[in-house]
């Protein structure tokens, strides 16, 4: 990959990346009221950000140079995919985790603190 379609790709995914940059900067803001999910939101984007950036750079690196002719056809769009698909799912899983996994036990464990007011008491 030449610099000049590198630079025309990020053009291209410019909207991706402002909302990416825009979730980090409110990561930050937020950090001081809820730090865990912050943490998660920000590795998983920074994470999404790495790749893309240097993504490109790294498959034609693999591909090229550690691989070079070795493999078939096939099994190198596999290599090329995973080297994108593999990270992403680390992203997107450390994401839902933030959204659903990391709360759900506070919320429980302070529920199960107050008294309720179904119970009756003496």
């Amino acid at each position: 990959m030449t610099l000049e379609v590198f630079v025309y790709s990020l053009l291209g995914g410019l909207p991706t990346l402002l909302v990416w940059m825009t979730g980090l900067v409110l990561c930050a803001l937020r950090f001081s009221t809820d730090g865990r999910r912050c943490t998660l939101v920000a590795a998983g984007l920074i994470l999404f950000l790495v790749v893309r950036l240097v993504g490109p750079f790294l498959q034609a690196f693999i591909l090229n140079t550690v691989l070079e002719d070795q493999l078939p056809f096939g099994v190198r769009v596999i290599f090329g995919n995973l080297i994108y698909s593999l990270p992403h799912a680390c992203g997107f899983a450390l994401l839902i985790w933030a959204a659903v996994g990391s709360g759900g036990r506070q919320a429980v464990e302070a529920d199960s603190a107050t008294p309720s007011s179904a119970t009756p008491s003496a």
